[in-house]
C-alpha cells in the first residue's frame, strides 16, 4: 500500500477517503455489539447527555485517562477511565474526587461497571484499576 502524500495535498494516494466501499451495516459483530451497549449507556445516563460537566482526575499512569460527569443534581455521577495504549494492559491508581462527590476518606463507595456489570467496592481516596486491550474502558456508575 502505498502511503505517501500526494504533493501539494494533504491527503494520501491510497487514501480511505478515496475508495468506495460497501459495508454490511447490519452485520453483528463483538464491534457492534459494544457500540449499541454504549450506546445504550449514553441514553440511560444524563451524565453523558451533556458536555459542560466534566472534571479530570488523576491517574498514576500517563496511558490512562480518567474524568468525573454528573447531571444537574448530582443523582447521576460515573467515573469514566480509558486506556490510549491498545497494545498492552495499563494498570494504575486513580484519585476519587472526593470534595465533588461530598464524601469523605473512608466513606464506601460502590463503582459498577456499566458495560460489564462489575462492581467495586472503594473505601480510600486512591483506588486501583487495570484496563485490557480487549475492553480498553471501565465506565463506572458511582453509587455512594
Amino acid at each position: 500500500m502505498i502511503d505517501d502524500a500526494i504533493p501539494g495535498k494533504e491527503e494520501y494516494y491510497m487514501s480511505e477517503k478515496f475508495q468506495i466501499c460497501n459495508y454490511d451495516w447490519f452485520k453483528v459483530s463483538k464491534l457492534t455489539l459494544l457500540i449499541s451497549k454504549i450506546n445504550a449507556v449514553r441514553h440511560q445516563n444524563e451524565a453523558l447527555q451533556q458536555t459542560n460537566n466534566i472534571k479530570f482526575c488523576n491517574i498514576q499512569n500517563d496511558n490512562l485517562l480518567a474524568f468525573y460527569k454528573w447531571n444537574d443534581d448530582k443523582t447521576n455521577e460515573l467515573l469514566i477511565i480509558i486506556s490510549l495504549d491498545q497494545y498492552y494492559a495499563q494498570q494504575g491508581n486513580i484519585q476519587l474526587p472526593l470534595k465533588d462527590l461530598g464524601i469523605n476518606e473512608g466513606h464506601r463507595v460502590q463503582v459498577e461497571d456499566l458495560i460489564t456489570a462489575s462492581s467495586y467496592n472503594w473505601h480510600t481516596e486512591w483506588n486501583y484499576i487495570e484496563l485490557h486491550p480487549a475492553l480498553p474502558f471501565h465506565i463506572f456508575k458511582i453509587n455512594k
